[in-house]
């Protein structure tokens, strides 16, 4: 989101841009929020106080072209990269205009260690709710893209030593779990 004017200024470093346009960027039910004129009309306008404006014409051309969700599935696909890789280039030049980053596996991970921790804190409290210490537990069952992640899988190691790694359909288990839940239920 940087190459797109995320955490930019305007008026010389007087404000920041809006972050609720990124926002909305990543959140794939939300994208087709952004199209509309009047998000258009706004971003001109943020544009013309804009320190970088060559950023947001960036962002205007997502939004103008409706690209968000193709420019969340080439976001998607980096991440899926990372996982084997060290760095890989985003592919945005065709959505944006813009260059094509490198970005590397220690950015991303510094990108997402608030939520690590916060699963940290979930495993921790689910442990405590349960009345288990950590070396109880003989095996976890992982999935959804994010486990396949090298410091998700170092944090469930750091937390629960010596635990088995189960997984399985990595991105359909889960909504195969949820299809039997809602056939228990509503069926």
């Amino acid at each position: 989101m940087p190459h797109l004017g995320f955490g930019d200024t305007t008026g010389q470093g007087r404000a920041i841009l809006p972050r609720h346009y990124y926002l909305d960027l990543a959140t794939w039910h939300r994208i087709n929020q952004l199209y509309t004129q009047r998000t258009l009309a706004d971003l001109r306008a943020l544009r013309a106080m804009a320190d970088v404006p060559e950023r947001l014409d960036r962002l205007l051309r997502v939004i103008s072209g409706h690209h968000g969700h193709r420019l969340a599935m080439v976001v998607e696909a980096a991440k899926i990269g990372l996982t084997e890789a060290e760095a890989m280039r985003i592919a945005l030049s065709g959505l944006t205009g813009g260059p094509n980053p490198v970005v590397t596996r220690t950015q991303f991970e510094g990108a997402i260690a608030a939520p690590l921790q916060r699963i940290a804190g979930t495993i921790r409290a689910a442990l405590a709710m349960a009345g288990v210490s950590a070396d109880r537990i003989g095996t976890v069952f992982m999935t959804g893209g994010s486990s396949r992640l090298p410091a998700m899988q170092a944090l469930v190691a750091s937390l629960l030593p010596g635990v088995r790694v189960a997984t399985g359909d990595m991105l359909g288990s889960v909504g195969t779990g949820l299809a039997r839940d809602a056939a228990a239920r509503f069926g």
